[in-house]
């Protein structure tokens, strides 16, 4: 149900209700100036932002609530136009060519969503997950084909002097191209800390509840995996390693300029 979808040329609110029973909306556009707000309802519903296509055509501001149950919000943006760079956090997510997009304005907020599945195209794309939600399950597919992508994880990515504390729930990164890199950042200096490895997880270094099978961050398909590391003194413990994968542990120089050893 569409409420209050006056003004055509932008300014209105319009708001999609789904109400109750397991509901699928698929949103191809929104109009600039207009706030799109869907509801989700009672049930396990999907929405789906563009599928197959690309989120250009998300103009305006659109908001979406879970509500109830489990939902699923999936965002595909797989146009072909050249490099393109996007944020996810915990709420919100923008760039990836959404118009007139930033941290506050446009894009994509959500609430009470259980799982989102950001999936991208060919070209050569650049994510940065700065938080997530610990009730959401998040999964980042990077597209087919030889571009090179990178999906950078910290709290002032792209930036690199940034932390992990704040990825709360279960971070998923599938690279499907032959040159996928992701950049772990984890520099404040509180306190030591101590984190694992693994062939396709990475857990630990204060990422909440994060242990070997909950929370923390889950790969597979990535051909660089880099972990960068601040002054204080930490931990890795390197359990395996992928042979696909080149895996760096680095540590920042202290000001007394003591060496960078992690592993």
């Amino acid at each position: 149900m569409a409420e209050q979808a006056g003004a055509g040329n932008g300014g209105a609110a319009i708001t999609v209700n789904l109400n109750g029973g397991a509901d699928s909306l698929t949103v191809q556009q929104t109009l600039a100036g207009t706030t799109t707000t869907v509801n989700a309802g009672i049930g396990n519903d999907t929405i789906s932002i563009s599928p197959n296509g690309n989120v250009d055509g998300i103009a305006g501001l659109l908001i979406v609530n879970g509500d109830a149950n489990s939902d699923t919000l999936n965002v595909d943006d797989k146009d072909e136009a050249g490099p393109e760079t996007g944020y996810l956090t915990r709420n919100r997510i923008w760039g990836f060519g959404l118009p007139g997009s930033n941290a506050a304005t446009n894009g994509i907020s959500y609430n009470g969503i259980e799982t989102v599945n950001l999936r991208l195209g060919q070209r050569a794309d650049t994510v940065n997950v700065l938080n997530a939600d610990a009730s959401v399950l998040t999964t980042i597919e990077t597209g087919p084909g030889a571009s090179a992508n990178t999906v950078n994880v910290g709290s002032t990515a792209p930036a690199t002097d940034g932390d992990l504390n704040s990825i709360a729930g279960k971070l998923v990164i599938t690279g499907q191209s032959s040159a996928d890199t992701v950049n772990l950042y984890d520099k404040d200096t509180d306190s030591a800390e101590s984190g694992f490895v693994t062939s396709n997880r990475v857990w630990g270094f204060d990422m909440p509840g994060s242990d070997e099978i909950n929370g923390g961050i889950t790969y597979t398909g990535i051909e660089a995996l880099n972990l960068e590391l601040g002054t204080r003194a930490d931990t890795v413990n390197v359990r395996t390693t992928n042979s696909g994968t080149t895996t760096n542990a680095r540590r920042r120089k202290s000001r007394a300029g003591h060496d960078g050893a992690v592993v």
